[in-house]
């Protein structure tokens, strides 16, 4: 029973640290963010507050709409900076979730199988199917697990291949406009 205990112990350690990684991730990926939105608040108040300084000094009807042109471009350019950056900072947070997800669920296979064949040593006369069940829902969870991974990853690569599209095709029609 003591070795059934110890590696009850050794499974719920492996649960907490995956748990904990996860969390450090997470909490990364959200400090990038925060920064990223900071940063471009900030910038987006100064260049607001220059551009409103620039209008306050037009003196000619003409000039508004040469400024207002002028003043949209940048914008374009940094709003298409920042959608980028954020989605490059949420891929990557998301691969190393993917990556700690098929980590934890190859070592939760194994220190789930070794217990599972520990109980059934010790377990009652009788109990195989018991334990034999136990081993197949866990199996059937794992497939699940790997499924669920495979289809993030495709989503991650889909949605990857759809900004990289849009960021190609807004290109060329900002050379056209400008």
């Amino acid at each position: 029973m003591v070795e059934i205990n110890d590696q009850l112990a050794t499974l719920a350690k492996t649960q907490l640290n995956a748990a904990i990684k996860g969390s450090e991730v997470a909490v990364e990926a959200a400090g990038k963010l925060a920064e990223l939105q900071f940063n471009s608040a900030k910038a987006a108040y100064e260049d607001g507050t220059r551009t409103l300084r620039q209008f306050a000094a037009v003196k000619e009807p003409a000039q508004w709409a040469s400024l207002a042109t002028s003043a949209a471009q940048p914008a374009w350019d940094k709003t298409a900076t920042y959608a980028k950056s954020a989605h490059e900072i949420l891929m990557a947070a998301q691969g190393e979730l993917a990556a700690l997800v098929e980590q934890h669920l190859a070592e939760f296979n194994k220190n789930v199988a070794v217990t599972l064949d520990a109980a059934l040593k010790s377990a009652p006369p009788g109990s195989e199917s018991a334990v034999s069940a136990i081993k197949s829902t866990i199996q059937s969870t794992s497939t699940w697990y790997e499924i669920l991974v495979k289809t993030a990853k495709q989503a991650a690569a889909a949605t990857e291949a759809s900004f990289a599209n849009a960021a190609a095709q807004v290109a060329p029609a900002r050379r056209k406009a400008a």
